[in-house]
């Protein structure tokens, strides 16, 4: 009995000491933080690698396992990392076409439980998407910076993040109203190209034959084998509105929009025969034809195929 009240006793006098230390970090912190706020002098260092708050006995615990299993240590980017690379549009949020509004912005349901099981995987989550809207002058670099802002505090709400973000401001076809002159070239970075991917493996020290990249469309395909990535295709209309779900869209639509943009409007340039674009028609058969063909599973080389960021979790990470 003796030597259970001597450990409980000690249990709590360490339990009072470490709020006593964690009360005093805090108070330190605020002292030193909070006069630094918004004068300029403090900086942050945005990195993958473990950072944890480990304040509190339960989190100093947590930390205890993660460094007795090694996973602090290979979380440095001394360390070969592995990434899942991600497309945007018809991937993480519904597929509008181009995107030029905050508002358009919604996330596809069950993405951001996915985004947070690749966080827990040991693979870095990283987005790479094409925004020719920069180029065409209909969306301005501050505004898409905004859209990930809001991308990426949706996903903070429920706990999941990115590692990093890289877009693809360029667009070759000139001609546009408002066009940025400068952009309008032939890039490395533009998929199908792997420019995106091959710069964030050098940024994160990425192993690519180790990694994967996850799109809706033939660019992502592709742009992850040139990388030398292995590639899953989400095929399914419910969740990206591009597979199939263009179908719904009249063909006098589809035309329209073909035309207005050199087919990338309607997603025919992104998806390719998934999006079944090419065969709309004026009258409106298209929209038949399109869904018809989308219950065929387009074979762009990929190494899986999906019908959703979910399952590739669900069947890869798992």
């Amino acid at each position: 009995m003796a030597a259970r009240e001597l450990a409980a006793r000690q249990a709590r006098e360490l339990a009072v000491r470490r709020a006593r230390e964690l009360a005093g970090r805090q108070a330190r912190d605020r002292r030193l933080l909070k006069p630094l706020a918004g004068s300029g002098q403090m900086y942050c260092y945005d990195s993958p690698e473990y950072v944890k708050d480990m304040g509190t006995p339960e989190r100093y615990d947590a930390v205890c396992r993660d460094f007795l299993a090694g996973t602090v240590q290979a979380k440095n980017l001394k360390e070969p990392q592995k990434a899942v690379f991600l497309d945007r549009d018809g991937t993480i949020n519904k597929y509008v076409g181009f995107l030029r509004k905050i508002d358009q912005f919604e996330l596809l349901p069950g993405v951001a439980d996915a985004i947070r099981k690749i966080n827990a995987s040991g693979y870095l989550c990283i987005v790479v998407t094409n925004q020719p809207v920069i180029a065409r002058g209909e969306v301005t670099v501050p505004e898409l910076e905004e859209i990930h802002r809001k991308m990426e505090t949706l996903l903070g709400l429920e706990g999941a993040y990115l590692d990093g973000l890289y877009y693809c401001p360029h667009h070759p076809h000139k001609g546009y109203a408002g066009e940025v002159p400068e952009l309008k070239i032939e890039c490395s970075c533009r998929k199908p190209k792997p420019g995106m991917l091959l710069k964030a493996a050098e940024d994160f020290n990425i192993d690519l034959g180790k990694s994967w990249m996850v799109g809706d469309g033939e660019n992502d395909i592709l742009a992850g084998r040139n990388a030398g990535c292995r590639t899953a295709l989400i095929c399914g209309a419910e969740e990206t509105g591009t597979a199939a779900g263009v179908g719904a869209v009249s063909g006098a639509e589809a035309v329209a929009g073909a035309e207005k943009t050199g087919a990338e409007e309607t997603g025919a340039e992104k998806t390719g025969t998934a999006a079944g674009v090419g065969v709309a028609t004026e009258d409106g058969a298209g929209a038949a034809e399109a869904a018809a063909g989308a219950e065929k599973t387009p074979d762009f080389g990929q190494d899986m195929t999906v019908r959703s960021l979910s399952e590739f979790a669900e069947q890869v990470l798992n």
